[in-house]
């Protein structure tokens, strides 16, 4: 059980924030008009920060692993270090098609980013938000194996608060707008957990 103190908090570098624009902006116009409409909504062009803002989820759940495998077998060989790595981490950032309903795949493990994409968060309010998965969302296809869920907080961080093994139990809260699937965010799996499994040999 996460508490504040093991939440990852990350700057919104130049570098994620330029990556995020590029994709959200072709993102918007291959995937999002031809959608599901009912889950969705109508995407327009004023979508694209909200859309930018998964995609900063994604990025910084990768960028997050990522690094623990660098800094793991960063002093190999390029041969040794990919044989040790293969599989560990893999980004699905997909243009000009509908996901499969994850992100990543991690240590062979399918892998969802939650971000709450309409709004900055204030940080200390963190603990009183859920992991949700919109039921619709899910509607026909696999769940994924793993939910992580990110915020983006009025201080310019990127915050992995936690993850859920699976989806997690229905909620029947009256607050969501749709049906869904929730976790309170301090019931949550600390991210420290998915970074021993991705060192985990083999």
């Amino acid at each position: 059980m996460p508490n504040p103190d093991a939440f990852i908090q990350m700057p919104i570098s130049a570098e994620l924030d330029t990556t995020a624009q590029w994709f959200a902006e072709r993102r918007i116009l291959f995937e999002y008009p031809g959608h599901d409409r009912q889950v969705f909504g109508d995407y327009g062009p004023g979508h694209v920060r909200t859309i930018k803002r998964g995609i900063l989820g994604e990025l910084a759940v990768f960028q997050y692993l990522y690094d623990a495998l660098q800094e793991r077998h960063g002093n190999l060989s390029p041969a040794a270090r990919s044989q040790r790595v293969r599989d560990k981490v893999c980004l699905h950032t997909t243009l000009g098609c509908f996901d499969a309903g994850y992100d990543l795949i991690v240590a062979g493990q399918s892998l969802d980013v939650k971000v709450y994409g309409t709004s900055l968060v204030e940080p200390a309010r963190i603990p009183s938000f859920n992991l949700l998965v919109n039921e619709r969302e899910i509607a026909g296809r696999q769940s994924a194996d793993l939910y992580v869920q990110v915020f983006l907080t009025t201080d310019g961080q990127v915050v992995l608060a936690g993850y859920n093994e699976g989806l997690p139990p229905r909620s029947a809260d009256p607050r969501f707008k749709s049906p869904a699937y929730a976790c309170k965010v301090p019931d949550l799996l600390p991210m420290e957990n998915l970074r021993q499994m991705v060192l985990r040999d083999p």
